[in-house]
């Protein structure tokens, strides 16, 4: 899978303190819990977007939290959300789960973000048990560099915050020229910045969630740089195949197969170090170049 010259990367440094970029995060993702099957959640500082929306990777993570928290001893295989609304951050959001499935194999919840007693987004979860089967099979991983020597990605853009984000997203290929069109392709490295606590499956599930935002959407605009097209996202789906460990880097590669009617899509997928696929993404948002 990766072209290497015998180093290896650097593991991440201690888990976060609380204050650190990536400590806020992963107090937001934890939520506060008003009964059995309402949580709380919100942004606080950080997780806002230039536009000041809440980032919907984080309404992702949270919706994914809700739902785990009600679940035991089964693993996240699916979530398939519907973005309805834009999210401020000044507001918590409240995540409302209904119970519609509890089996030996499988369970399942629907989750129901609001904000201002107005639903602004939807997710569908399912929970498994994760077990090895004779029926295995998936996508080969891309040959690509290790991600140890690449530069990090907003380094590279020449933000001088760069070292403040609470995730650390490696080039795999050089920034795209924006004087130039590109094909509609993006491979990245991802890993927190700071160790996760392993005790902690849920908080894994959530953070993956929370990354599978990142970057995605931005692969359909590639073709229609430097202008490129504005776009929020309109549904998001992740399926699973293994148990999630953010503390190991995960090479998302994706690609956009198609854009159109003002909509573009997105295909991403999970890979570890050693090649296995973990889970798939699929995403489609809007893509108007007005």
């Amino acid at each position: 899978m990766t072209e290497s010259d015998g180093d290896q990367p650097a593991p991440p440094a201690a888990a976060p303190e609380d204050e650190s970029p990536l400590g806020r995060l992963l107090t937001r993702l934890r939520l506060t819990q008003d009964d059995p099957l309402r949580f709380q959640g919100g942004s606080g500082r950080g997780g806002v977007t230039e536009n000041n929306r809440l980032f919907g990777g984080l309404v992702l993570g949270q919706a994914a939290m809700a739902a785990g928290r009600t679940v035991e001893h089964l693993h996240l295989h699916a979530l398939q959300a519907q973005f309805l609304r834009p999210t401020a951050p000044e507001a918590p959001v409240h995540y409302d789960v209904e119970v519609t499935k509890d089996g030996r194999r499988f369970a399942n919840r629907i989750v129901y973000a609001r904000q201002d007693n107005k639903l602004m987004l939807t997710a569908q979860c399912g929970f498994t048990r994760m077990r090895a089967t004779p029926a295995t099979h998936q996508r080969p991983a891309p040959r690509v560099p290790l991600p140890d020597r690449q530069p990090n990605r907003d380094a590279a853009r020449g933000r001088s915050n760069w070292h403040r984000a609470p995730i650390d997203i490696r080039l795999c290929d050089p920034l795209p020229d924006p004087a130039q069109r590109h094909l509609p392709a993006t491979r990245f490295w991802m890993r927190p910045t700071a160790l996760i606590p392993d005790m902690e499956p849920r908080l894994h599930e959530a953070l993956l969630a929370y990354i599978t935002d990142r970057t995605l959407l931005g692969t359909a605009f590639l073709p229609y740089l430097p202008d490129g097209p504005r776009g929020v996202s309109l549904d998001h789906a992740l399926h699973l195949y293994q148990p999630v460990d953010c503390n190991q880097w995960l090479l998302y590669d994706s690609e956009s197969p198609a854009a159109g009617s003002s909509r573009g899509l997105a295909h991403g997928y999970l890979y570890q170090q050693d090649g296995t696929l973990i889970g798939t993404v699929v995403q489609e948002g809007t893509l108007d170049l007005e």
